[in-house]
């Protein structure tokens, strides 16, 4: 009879699903003494996602965090021995780009290679869910090549806190989930208020003004009575922001705020009543920006977060400026749009 020719082994099963598979045959299994050996860029670089990779190998290969497992230490493949995981960096050449990996899975190792660090963390999440094995903690990878990018460069989700507050543990455990699935964005709309038209306080201007109304991050912008628009039900301190975006950073997503005007603002309006269109009751949540005192007022605010030596919003990072739904002037609108985005790009 004809001698089968073997098949290779499945595709990974992993959440998303690999861009590209070449089988192979066999497996890699854990040994006791395996290695995480790692080029000092991603030790740097990567670190919260290397800790995570030692410890699903730990956990993978039933040791307990007291008695040591895996050792990650710097090396090159020349240092690997039988049974190691190398993470090193990819040449141009391969083409994977900021967020793409390769990784070579053979019966005697692991080698996992990466342009940038987008891509190892993306790489080392990969090799967590196939150590994880929808919990079975698996010993054993079956061997082949993954060769694996992005079809999309934006892959995220988006929370309204500006209506309905919540924890900043809730937003660590979304940028985990997100993280763990290789989708690089969260974003999070900080101010908003109720929809007024429904809100049952529209038949007059002054009960709109005390429809509710959130905005979720300190600031010191106050009127002359000492009243500020931070909310006091609910609001991160600066610092608590920014630890937690460049937390989130170090996973690979990239935390996009956003501070929504010139409608959706009346957190600002009630505090700032003067700024307000205000013609009708339902416009008491939309900026004047027919007045210079009210364009200025926002590029305060935006500066707090801006500016300095170390802003609360990512250098280099993306922000969302809102815009959405506003019932004004249209030549206003667009002057004001073009120098939010000014002062955005310039800072």
């Amino acid at each position: 009879p004809t001698e089968e020719i073997p098949s290779g082994n499945s595709r990974p099963s992993v959440t998303p699903e690999v861009a590209e598979w070449r089988a192979g045959n066999g497996s890699f299994s854990l040994r006791d003494g395996c290695r995480l050996l790692v080029d000092e860029k991603w030790q740097q670089e990567t670190a919260a996602a290397l800790d995570s990779l030692q410890t699903a190998l730990n956990v993978a290969a039933g040791h307990s965090d007291s008695d040591g497992g895996t050792q990650i230490l710097v090396g090159t493949t020349a240092d690997m021995q039988e049974g190691d995981i190398y993470l090193g960096i990819a040449s141009e050449e391969l083409g994977l780009g900021e967020e793409g990996y390769l990784c070579e899975i053979r019966q005697d190792g692991i080698v996992l290679l990466a342009q940038e660090a987008k891509g190892m963390i993306w790489g080392v999440n990969t090799l967590c869910q196939l150590l994880d094995a929808e919990n079975e903690e698996a010993e054993e990878i079956a061997c082949g090549i993954i060769r694996d990018y992005p079809r999309y460069s934006v892959r995220g989700f988006s929370i309204d806190i500006g209506r309905r507050m919540v924890s900043m543990d809730t937003l660590r455990k979304m940028v985990l989930e997100l993280s763990a699935r290789k989708m690089n964005t969260l974003g999070v709309h900080l101010n908003d208020n109720e929809i007024l038209s429904t809100s049952g306080k529209n038949d007059s201007i002054g009960n709109a003004f005390t429809a509710y109304s959130g905005f979720r991050l300190e600031s010191s912008l106050q009127n002359e009575k000492g009243e500020k628009i931070t909310s006091q039900d609910g609001a991160f301190t600066k610092e608590e922001w920014k630890e937690f975006t460049e937390w989130a950073s170090g996973l690979g997503v990239e935390v996009v705020p956003e501070i929504d005007t010139p409608a959706h603002s009346l957190a600002i309006t009630k505090v700032f009543p003067e700024t307000a269109l205000a013609d009708e009751p339902e416009n008491v949540d939309q900026l004047d920006l027919s007045g210079e005192e009210t364009i200025s007022l926002i590029e305060g605010l935006w500066g707090e977060y801006l500016d300095g030596e170390a802003p609360g919003f990512s250098k280099g990072g993306t922000v969302h400026i809102g815009m959405d739904e506003y019932y004004g002037d249209v030549r206003d609108y667009r002057a004001y749009m073009l120098r939010l985005v000014r002062l955005v790009t310039e800072s």
